[in-house]
């Protein structure tokens, strides 16, 4: 019954708290404004004070031009309030469209990247179409950088709006080289670390994964590696290789063509595992096996020797036997 208590006393401390800060940054300088907007975090309980700092932006842009407190106090304000908005069901039913509308349009006027991913996300939740169609045709009349924007999105937006954004900046002509390859190292990790609900949002990682290997492989993003022998060892621990055996493969070529120490030592390894299992009579997938071996040799490394020249003691056929010879030879000629 204490706990209760402290806790109801927590509560109500922290709402008089809000509604104070709200009466003040009413009467307050813009200096104190923004500080008042500094000191929360983009939350229910704080969606109020939001809302006022959007109402004095729309209420006064024309007295504050060219005010660096005030731009901060907008981008703040819009930013925060739309994050609310797209995460909350509870703040968009307090919110009229009419005034998502207002915002919207003078966001539409003075488009900043940090508001950007908040508008992307708007595109596929369920708003007014008006709204909807409104937010796509923000982000879709951006013309600064792309890459920060993409980057953003890839890191804090969900998995659909990460792969949607993904692919449309590796077709952009925005992009160098360079930035399409970082893309995808930072796309791997965003992957790697989503927590998926749903076989749906599983199926999209995957389909994140397997297109920055493509990028990785086509570009020789060699930076990316530690992502990719990462993405080999999850690969290779489904029981059922079928069911991943295209990405696995495009996997082991993309190591080998990016030709590192690492990798080398992490496909010997996995040429050691399988030829336990050939030793012991069990399945392996001979073209994954074939890939490896062939990869090996592409890398040259000398790590992989010990368990390429023994394989002829497993009962592999003969294009196996014959793929680990010519694998071995470039061996040599690398020593």
């Amino acid at each position: 019954m204490r706990k209760l208590f402290l806790y109801v006393l927590l509560f109500l401390t922290a709402v008089i708290f809000i509604n104070a800060q709200e009466e003040e940054f009413m009467v307050s300088d813009i200096k104190t404004k923004l500080k008042f907007l500094s000191s929360v975090s983009p939350e229910d309980s704080s969606f109020d004070l939001y809302k006022k700092a959007a109402e004095f932006v729309l209420l006064n842009s024309g007295f504050y031009k060219n005010d660096p407190f005030f731009d901060e106090i907008y981008f703040r304000s819009s930013s925060g309030l739309l994050k609310i908005l797209n995460s909350s069901p509870k703040m968009r039913k307090k919110t009229s469209d009419t005034e998502i509308i207002s915002l919207l349009e003078y966001i539409k006027e003075n488009t900043d990247e940090t508001v950007l991913p908040h508008i992307y996300r708007m595109r596929n939740l369920p708003y007014q179409p008006e709204i909807r169609k409104m937010a796509d045709s923000i982000f879709s009349s951006y013309k600064g950088p792309l890459f920060p924007v993409a980057a953003d999105i890839i890191e804090n937006n969900p998995v659909a709006d990460k792969l949607e954004i993904f692919k449309k900046a590796l077709n952009s002509k925005d992009l160098t080289f360079m930035e399409k390859g970082e893309l995808s190292s930072i796309a791997m990790k965003a992957a790697f670390d989503y927590e998926v609900i749903d076989h749906k949002e599983i199926e999209t990682v995957k389909n994140i994964l397997i297109t920055a290997v493509d990028v990785i492989y086509d570009l020789d993003w060699s930076e990316a590696s530690s992502l990719v022998l990462k993405y080999f060892d999850r690969l290779i621990a489904y029981e059922n290789k079928e069911v991943i055996k295209e990405p696995l493969v495009k996997t082991i070529k993309t190591l080998g063509k990016l030709g590192t120490h690492e990798a080398a030592v992490r496909l010997s390894m996995y040429i050691g595992l399988i030829n336990s299992f050939a030793e012991k009579g069990l399945y392996y997938d001979e073209d994954i096996l074939n890939e490896v071996i062939v990869s090996l040799g592409m890398i040259g490394d000398l790590v992989a020797y010990e368990n390429l020249s023994i394989m002829e003691n497993y009962g592999y056929r003969e294009n196996i036997i014959s793929a680990s010879k010519q694998a071995l030879s470039e061996l040599t000629i690398s020593r």
